[in-house]
């Protein structure tokens, strides 16, 4: 869980991951201190690219 603690006053967040499976917990703070609720993102990183895709048909065969 976030804390109350402003970390950064921009809208946005940049940050390089490695592959795996990562969080991200963001809470708005007003000008007063007072913490807003928190939103909670799941996001995974995967740098390997999918295989081929293959195509096959038992009424279509590739051989007809």
């Amino acid at each position: 869980m976030p804390d109350s603690t402003d970390e950064t006053t921009g809208t946005s967040y940049a940050t390089t991951r490695t592959e795996g499976t990562w969080y991200l917990h963001v809470r708005g703070i007003d000008g007063s201190g007072t913490g807003g609720a928190t939103s909670h993102y799941c996001f995974t990183v995967d740098t390997s690219a999918p295989g081929a895709p293959a195509v096959t048909s038992v009424s279509y065969p590739s051989d007809a």
